[in-house]
């Protein structure tokens, strides 16, 4: 089984020019004009920003894929440099030491846990799993005449193969070589140049010689329409998109509703994949209950994995992190309530907090006192406590015997 790896960060994230990466699951089209990546929007006219410089690029085809490579960002760009297979890092190309299997494959596009490559003129298509060089998949027949062709995939690591002049054809094949299925085309003009194409959900976009082709999936037919002139994408090479199936749903939505303290005592983090047999398996400091659903309630502050296992034996490690609440949010917390803990339910340690000067007890269900301390401006009104075996504590007022509310849980 190979693993693909995907880091994601609620913290993180890049603001200018040479640190911009895909922001999946989106619905924008990028395409590559040397020696840049441009960002189009078809949902949106066209203007000064539509389309826009994205990331610099010097290389010969493009794709969006999940990284084959590394620990590192995913889904991310992948072009050929040299002949070799380079992905984006967010901030330059890192070469993989890897070609595409054959020179002339400069068509390249990426899906499930591969990047397939194509040879328009041969009808050869070459196939990179991020561990070797490309290998020989298959040949498709028809391509003797040339194209405009290219190939996109989606994220079933099932592949499309494009060609727009007569005889015109779409054909759709498994991860494996095997074809799926054949679409009909309705509007495209027999183009004598082309510039790639990509497959987002429903819709099929194409760039050509004659202009910006947006086609709607219907059965076994793609209606096209024209939507952009050729003029708006000068010296445009090739396309790319966000991972996608055909029902326009990205593999993996990735959520964490932290950070923990702030009002609740738990977090959610989920990872929803796109298949029905899709598996899960989480690891962490401090999860409550289930390790193998969609989504883990956590109690401790952290890093969190989840091992995402979908249809074609591909294994994605995604990653999260869950802070504390700080600053305002904490302050405002404490504005409601004379105690707060972070967090709670936790594995034996945790901080408690208050907006007063205090002196506390923590009693086991026994009514035994296991600790006590002061909360002053000393120690900022707050103190760590370790140690503390499984059960349920409560908290009281050292001077007065009151009794506070809120119950500490300890889950090892």
């Amino acid at each position: 089984m190979k693993k693909i790896f995907l880091i994601f960060s609620i913290i993180f994230s890049y603001s200018n020019l040479c640190a911009q990466l895909p922001n999946c699951p989106d619905t924008v089209v990028y395409y590559l004009n040397s020696p840049f990546i441009y960002k189009y929007n078809p949902a949106l006219p066209i203007s000064a920003t539509n389309p826009s410089t994205y990331i610099p690029c010097n290389g010969v085809g493009l794709t969006l894929c999940n990284n084959l490579n590394a620990v590192g960002p995913s889904p991310t760009f992948y072009t050929q440099i040299g002949g070799i297979y380079n992905w984006w890092n967010g901030s330059t190309w890192i070469n993989t030491g890897f070609n595409s299997g054959n020179g002339s494959a400069v068509n390249p596009g990426g899906g499930g846990c591969y990047i397939f490559n194509f040879v328009g003129t041969t009808g050869d298509v070459y196939r990179y799993d991020g561990t070797a060089n490309g290998t020989l998949l298959t040949t498709i027949a028809g391509f003797a005449t040339g194209g405009p062709y290219d190939l996109a995939a989606d994220i079933n690591g099932d592949f499309y193969v494009l060609k727009t002049n007569t005889p015109q054809s779409l054909q759709m094949y498994d991860f494996g070589g095997n074809p799926l299925f054949a679409y009909t085309m309705t509007g495209m003009p027999n183009a004598i140049a082309g510039a790639g194409f990509a497959v987002m959900g429903y819709n099929v976009f194409v760039l050509n010689s004659f202009g910006f082709y947006k086609g709607i999936v219907s059965g076994s037919v793609v209606n096209f329409t024209l939507i952009a002139p050729p003029a708006a994408f000068p010296g445009a090479s090739d396309m790319g998109n966000c991972p996608s199936i055909n029902t326009g749903i990205y593999n993996y939505v990735f959520t964490n509703n932290g950070p923990l303290g702030c009002g609740t005592n738990t977090v959610n983090v989920s990872a929803i994949g796109w298949a029905a047999t899709t598996t899960y398996s989480w690891s962490g400091p401090g999860i409550l209950g289930s390790t193998t659903s969609s989504t883990a309630v956590v109690f401790a502050p952290g890093t969190y994995s989840c091992a995402v296992t979908t249809p074609g034996a591909c294994t994605s490690i995604l990653t999260t992190s869950v802070g504390m609440c700080t600053g305002i949010m904490k302050e405002a917390i404490l504005a409601e309530k004379e105690l707060i803990f972070q967090p709670n339910p936790s594995n034996g340690e945790f901080t408690i907090m208050a907006k007063n000067d205090l002196n506390l007890k923590i009693i086991n269900e026994l009514g035994q006192t296991v600790f006590t301390f002061e909360l002053n401006s000393n120690n900022n009104r707050q103190q760590i406590i370790s140690d503390l075996a499984n059960g349920i504590y409560f908290i009281s007022d050292a001077q007065s015997g009151k009794l506070f509310k809120e119950k500490i849980v300890v889950v090892k």
